[in-house]
């Protein structure tokens, strides 16, 4: 398990968290609605890992470690065009990377027109059975309720 560095996290009380890959021709984005403005760590993975090559992992990663909560939570976010294939891929290696024993949510975030079908199903249910997480797979510019822990 990899140590986060305190310059790799971010402190975000904000009541909207913007996740969102500008430099991406994709321009996929999810916004996390944090009402009760509690305290997040936004994870700076470019810092975290500055030698791996960024196509081997998700594009960001909150953590939800506040007092409220018996166990931290993490949030992992891939944004993609179409290629869902690639997004599930680095976000099991992320998750891999940085080891598990807390509860965990990915998010396949894509702007484009990828192809659903049986085949993702199966990656899908092979995906949370290796990583122990769930995996959401929606269309940008979402908004996940992180109380509630849905999308709204």
């Amino acid at each position: 398990m990899i140590e986060v560095k305190k310059e790799c996290k971010r402190k975000r009380t904000d009541k909207k968290i913007s996740i969102q890959d500008k430099k991406a021709k994709s321009k996929a984005k999810i916004t996390f609605v944090n009402e009760n403005q509690r305290s997040i760590d936004e994870i700076n993975l470019d810092c975290v890992f500055k030698e791996l090559e960024k196509e081997q992992r998700c594009d960001g990663l909150l953590v939800d470690n506040s007092k409220e909560k018996f166990v931290e939570l993490k949030y992992f976010v891939e944004l993609k065009g179409s290629n869902i294939d690639k997004a599930i891929m680095q976000l099991e290696n992320t998750i891999k990377l940085l080891g598990l024993g807390t509860e965990t949510t990915s998010f396949v975030i894509f702007s484009g027109s990828p192809n659903f079908n049986t085949k993702l199903q199966t990656q899908k249910n092979k995906f949370e059975g290796n990583t122990n997480s769930k995996l959401l797979i929606q269309r940008t510019g979402c908004e996940f309720d992180l109380d509630k822990r849905k999308f709204l």
